[in-house]
């Protein structure tokens, strides 16, 4: 189980860093289509800024919500060692 997590959790995380430099990506062509006043180059890099940051808000949600989920076992495992040790022989 936690080798598909590590699986998948790297997934997430590359497609993260793609999505970051799309979104990169397409501001730079948008602003570049400004400067040189082509209205395409303009609109479709903001485009691909838009879905870069919307793609990467996606990933982002998913990755707290696992890392949520570890911190959740992390505590109830800490807490089930803590009372092990404390019990009085």
């Amino acid at each position: 189980m936690q080798q598909v997590e590590e699986v998948t959790s790297g997934a997430a995380s590359a497609a993260a860093a793609v999505a970051s430099k799309a979104t990169y990506s397409g501001t730079t062509a948008a602003i570049a289509g400004y400067a040189i006043s082509n209205d395409w180059l303009s609109a479709g890099g903001f485009v691909v800024a838009i879905l870069g940051f919307i793609v990467n808000l996606y990933f982002k949600a998913k990755q707290d919500r696992r890392e949520d989920r570890e911190h959740q076992r992390l505590e109830e495992e800490h807490k089930a060692t803590m009372k092990r040790l404390t019990q009085v022989p």
